[in-house]
């Protein structure tokens, strides 16, 4: 029996990259950990084992807006009764004494259901992605999210502010570091203004690449843009 089970999000690169931080304070012995897609990429990359289970569905942007929204909703829904059905077989076959999810609602509402402690890592309260009909099935989703908030043990959000209830605000969830900035700049040949471009690792993040390489282009001054994302985004880019 595993008395952690840890579940995080593979949808983008920013649930994994402060899971990792939280991770790394934790005895490994006694947890085991759940994501997909490039979040095993990158919790391999860090020494971390971690099970591939979730396969996400794809966003379509266009010009920093998610097409096709109400496809997505859907797409997103099915998803969601999937990784229901892939948490609850985990789960009972781990029968574990705690749940934590970053922003994995599927394992949240299983262990809701089986009345096992459980802990939300979340830094949103309500999604904002659709309007129409598919802003009123968004509607009745947010409100069955707040009601996962309102039944967790503990909601830690990684912002600035006061605690509430069971809702737990730590600032910035990020690793350690191990070097200065001076190292770090000396290291990577950093000898110019530097601008660095950080867009996780959803297709989202092309649209601020196009756009910020487009105003760093009309500063029309010597400086170095460093892009920084994850491993789809770069395929793409480097293909561009």
């Amino acid at each position: 029996m595993t008395k952690i089970l840890f579940f995080c999000s593979p949808i983008g690169l920013g649930h994994a990259t402060r899971d990792l931080a939280i991770i790394n304070q934790m005895e490994l012995e006694s947890c085991k950990i759940f994501s997909g897609s490039s979040a095993i990429q990158f919790f391999q990359r860090n020494d971390i084992e971690a099970n591939d289970v979730y396969s996400p569905p794809k966003f379509e942007v266009q010009n920093g807006k998610l097409e096709k929204s109400l496809k997505w909703l859907w797409s997103y829904y099915k998803y969601y009764k999937n990784c229901k059905e892939i948490s609850n077989d985990i789960i009972r076959k781990e029968e574990p004494e705690l749940i934590i999810s970053d922003e994995d609602f599927a394992s949240i509402a299983i262990a809701q259901e089986r009345k096992i402690q459980n802990v939300i890592i979340t830094d949103i309260l309500e999604t904002k992605f659709t309007s129409g009909l598919g802003g009123m099935i968004e509607k009745k989703m947010n409100k069955t999210m707040r009601e996962m908030l309102h039944k967790a043990n503990k909601v830690i959000i990684p912002e600035i502010g006061d605690n509430q209830d069971n809702i737990i605000r730590t600032g910035p969830i990020v690793r350690e570091i191990q070097k200065t900035r001076n190292e770090i700049r000396e290291e990577l040949h950093f000898d110019n203004k530097t601008i660095v471009l950080s867009v996780g690792g959803t297709d989202a993040g092309m649209f601020l690449i196009k756009q910020t390489i487009n105003a760093v282009e009309k500063i029309q001054s010597d400086v170095d843009l460093v892009l920084v994302a994850g491993p789809k985004i770069e395929e793409k880019f480097d293909n561009s």
